[in-house]
C-alpha cells in the first residue's frame, strides 16, 4: 500500500503491531495498493469522523488472489457469493471503533476500525449483517484487536475471573449454607483424582459444565470414590481447565446426578438453578455437537482461525461477534442448556474460534483487547450499553418479574429429546422467579401475574396469551 510511515511516530498514533508475522504487501492488486494507510489510519483524522467514510466498493475482490482481497472476502457475511455483481453491493468504510461496541463517549482513545456496509435496494447502506468488524492489533489502552493463539490463554481467563472477583459483589460465591445441606445426594468430580466424591467431603467451591449430550446414551451411576472410566473429551478438557484455574471440583450432570436414586435425581433437577447459580464458573461448550468434541484450544482440539492480515507494520483481524457464533451452535438449540447459562453467574464460553467470558458484571472475548477496569464506573458498575457480543442477560434483566415471559418465549424455540422434559428443563428459572420480591408463581409452566404488572405492557400481555406447553 502506498505511503511510508515516519518510524519516529508514536506507536499509539500509528497503531503498529510488534508481532513477528510477515507483511503481505507484495502483489496487492491495483485498487488495494492505492489505499494510503498512513493517511487513512491517522488518529486525529479518525477522531473527527462523525460517520464512517467510504474507501471502495468490494466488486474488485471477486476471484482476486490479492492478500487484502482474500482477507476482505473472509470478513463478508457467511455464504456471500464471490461474484462482482454481488460484491459491488458491499462497501469498505473506515470509522471509529467505539460506536461498534457502545463505547463512544466513555473517555477511551478513539481508534479506527474498518467496516463492511451493504447497499440495499430501498435504503442507505448499513452495516452488513453477519460481517466481521476489522480491527487493528495494537497496545494502546483502548479497544483493539488481539492475536489469539491456538492454545487457550489460561492467564487471560484467570485475569477475567480476578477482575470479576474484585469488582462484582453480585457474582461472588455465596459462603452461606453449603449447597449439599439442601440438595441430598449431591456429588462432584474431583479434578485431581478423576473420582466422583460426595459434596459433603468437598470444598464449597466448584465449577459446572454445560454441553450437548448428543445421541441417546446410557448413563451410569457412580458411587462416591469411584473412578470414571472413558471420560468424554469435553469433560476431560473441562476438568483440566478448571484445575489450572484453581478450582478442584466439577459438577457434570451425567456423572453427578444419582441415576438410581429417584428422589435425589428429582431434587437435583428441581434445584438446577441453585447448582449452576452457586458454582464459581460455568464452562459452556458451544463448539461441538456431542461430548466427544473437546474444548478448542485446551488440549488437542484446534480452534478455527479468524481472518488476519499484516500490511507493513500493522496487523488487522476480522472480528465476528461471539453472539453470532453462539447463535449458529448446536448448544444454542438445546432446551436443557438454556437455564444452565441463564442461571450461572459466571460463564466461560468456548466457540469454534473464540473464548468468551460473560458474568453478571461484564463480558469479554479473547479476540479483542479491552480495558475493562477503565470501563467500570467509579462505583464498580460496568456500563450496560457496552456490547462485545454478549449472549445472556445481565443481573438487571432478571429483577423484573415480566422478564420471565421473554425467557419462556426464547426457551420454546429450543429442542428437547423428550417432551416430558419441557417443564423440568425450565424448573430452575421458575424457582428463581419465585424468589423475587414480587414472586411469580406458575401453573403447568404458565406464570401468574398481578393484573397491574401487565396493564402497562400490552406486548407482554399478548405474549402471555400466546404461550402454551402443548409441545407445538
Amino acid at each position: 500500500m502506498s505511503g511510508t510511515a515516519d518510524q519516529s511516530q508514536s506507536e499509539a498514533r500509528t497503531y503498529y503491531c510488534g508481532c513477528p508475522a510477515e507483511a503481505q504487501d507484495e502483489n496487492l492488486c491495483d485498487t488495494c495498493n492505492q489505499v494510503n494507510l498512513d493517511e487513512l489510519l491517522d488518529c486525529n483524522t479518525v477522531a473527527l469522523l462523525n460517520k464512517p467514510k467510504n474507501i471502495f466498493r468490494l466488486g474488485h475482490i471477486a476471484g482476486s488472489k490479492c492478500a487484502l482481497c482474500q482477507f476482505l472476502r473472509a470478513c463478508l457475511p457467511q455464504g456471500t457469493l464471490d461474484t462482482k455483481d454481488v460484491l459491488n453491493k458491499y462497501w469498505l468504510k473506515i470509522g471509529r471503533a467505539s460506536p461498534l461496541f457502545g463505547a463512544q463517549g466513555l473517555g477511551l482513545t478513539e481508534v479506527p476500525a474498518l467496516q463492511i456496509y451493504q447497499q440495499t435496494r430501498y435504503s442507505q447502506p448499513g452495516l452488513a449483517s453477519g460481517s466481521r468488524s476489522i480491527l487493528l492489533v495494537h497496545e494502546a489502552p483502548t479497544i483493539a484487536g488481539r492475536h489469539a493463539k491456538n492454545e487457550a490463554d489460561v492467564g487471560l481467563i484467570a485475569g477475567w475471573l480476578e477482575t470479576c472477583n474484585q469488582l462484582h459483589s453480585q457474582c461472588k460465591h455465596d459462603p452461606g449454607q453449603p449447597i449439599h445441606d439442601f440438595i441430598p445426594g449431591l456429588q462432584f468430580i474431583d479434578c485431581l483424582t478423576m473420582r466422583v466424591v460426595s459434596a459433603t467431603a468437598a470444598s464449597t467451591e466448584y465449577a459446572t459444565l454445560s454441553y450437548v449430550w448428543g445421541g441417546h446414551l446410557n448413563v451410569a451411576t457412580y458411587a462416591p470414590n469411584e473412578t470414571i472410566d472413558m471420560m468424554p473429551k469435553v469433560i476431560e478438557d473441562t476438568a483440566l481447565l478448571v484445575r489450572k484455574l484453581g478450582i478442584r471440583y466439577l459438577w457434570v450432570d451425567r456423572y453427578c446426578i444419582p441415576q438410581n436414586d429417584t428422589a435425589a435425581k428429582h431434587c437435583q433437577i428441581q434445584r438446577m438453578g441453585d447448582i449452576y447459580g452457586q458454582s464459581m464458573l460455568t464452562v459452556i461448550s458451544a463448539a461441538g455437537s456431542d461430548p466427544s468434541q473437546g474444548l478448542p484450544g485446551v488440549t488437542s482440539v484446534s480452534r478455527n482461525p479468524y481472518p488476519e492480515i499484516r500490511l507493513g507494520n500493522r496487523c488487522f483481524i476480522g472480528f465476528l461477534s461471539p453472539a453470532i457464533e453462539m447463535s449458529r451452535s448446536t448448544w444454542n438449540t438445546r432446551g436443557w442448556t438454556y437455564q444452565e447459562a441463564i442461571l450461572s453467574k459466571r460463564r466461560l464460553i468456548f466457540t469454534k474460534s473464540q473464548i468468551l467470558f460473560d458474568c453478571l458484571g461484564f463480558h469479554s472475548t479473547d479476540c479483542i483487547s479491552v480495558p475493562h477496569r477503565t470501563l467500570h464506573s467509579r462505583t464498580g458498575v460496568y456500563y450496560n450499553r457496552l456490547d462485545f457480543g454478549r449472549s445472556f442477560p445481565s443481573s438487571l434483566d432478571l429483577r423484573d418479574p415480566r422478564k420471565v415471559l421473554d425467557l419462556i418465549s426464547d426457551y420454546r424455540k429450543r429442542d428437547l429429546s423428550f417432551d416430558d422434559d419441557a417443564l423440568h428443563a425450565m424448573a430452575g428459572i421458575f424457582a428463581a422467579f419465585r424468589k423475587l420480591k414480587q414472586p411469580v408463581q406458575f401453573v403447568c409452566g404458565l406464570p401468574i401475574f398481578y393484573k397491574e404488572l401487565l396493564q402497562a405492557d400490552t406486548r407482554q400481555f399478548a405474549l402471555l396469551q400466546s404461550l402454551s406447553w402443548d409441545g407445538t
